[in-house]
């Protein structure tokens, strides 16, 4: 995707709506109450007309500007953690995120469970690891060149490629999980994070756990970008 696709209304809608179900679903699981209530409530929270939010969410009808503009600015204000899903095949879905021209990363540690404090520096030191690996990985992928010579990018692509199938092998070792998350586009919109807007910025958190999870809710730090 090049940086002009992700800025296109249409693309930027259909992240919004995506954002949006995430949530539904989420709230329908917690507090067993129906999607109707759930966006009725968010309507009235932010002074939303319901059946132009409608016509926004459920027919994918373009709506006018303002009206537009007061969603985006509800959903920057409700949803500022993103919610993580677990990643199976770990070493194709970092080498997905750092082949795309356009793409920054933001990268997480989170352990769970009853460990030891000796248990719990050899977690700390493996995820040191880790980190180090795919900041290795990034470094890489900032060689990729466009304009490169077939050759050279394919030299780089092997590269890339080692290394993600060296972070993966690592994940298993140390029974690690990864789950990941796309940022919300709305969270580099703002004016402290201007300088980030053409970028789609990626959430990856390394965590050792006893009870692996289907997804995890974070809060993304944009002062992590890199």
């Amino acid at each position: 995707m090049t940086m002009s696709e992700f800025n296109n209304d249409e693309v930027v809608r259909k992240e919004s709506i995506e954002i949006f179900s995430n949530y539904i679903q989420e709230v329908i699981q917690q507090d067993n109450i129906s999607e109707t209530k759930v966006i009725e409530k968010f309507c009235e929270t932010y002074a939303i007309s319901y059946s132009t939010f409608i016509r926004w969410y459920k027919n994918n009808e373009n709506i006018n500007a303002r009206s537009e503009a007061q969603i985006n600015k509800a959903l920057s204000e409700s949803f500022v953690r993103c919610l993580c899903h677990k990643v199976e095949d770990v070493d194709s879905h970092i080498l997905a995120i750092l082949t795309k021209p356009n793409s920054r990363v933001i990268l997480e540690t989170q352990w769970m469970g009853s460990n030891s404090v000796e248990e719990l520096k050899k977690v700390f030191e493996n995820q040191l690891k880790l980190l180090e690996k795919i900041d290795e990985a990034i470094s890489i992928s900032r060689q990729i060149k466009i304009k490169d010579s077939a050759k050279n990018q394919l030299k780089i692509y092997a590269s890339l490629s080692e290394s993600c199938i060296s972070i993966k092998d690592d994940f298993e070792e140390f029974n690690f999980n990864l789950y990941t998350a796309k940022v919300p586009y709305f969270k580099a919109l703002e004016e402290e994070w201007s300088d980030l807007k053409d970028y789609e910025i990626y959430l990856l958190i390394i965590a050792s756990e006893t009870e692996p999870q289907d997804k995890i809710a974070f809060n993304p730090d944009l002062n992590k970008v890199q």
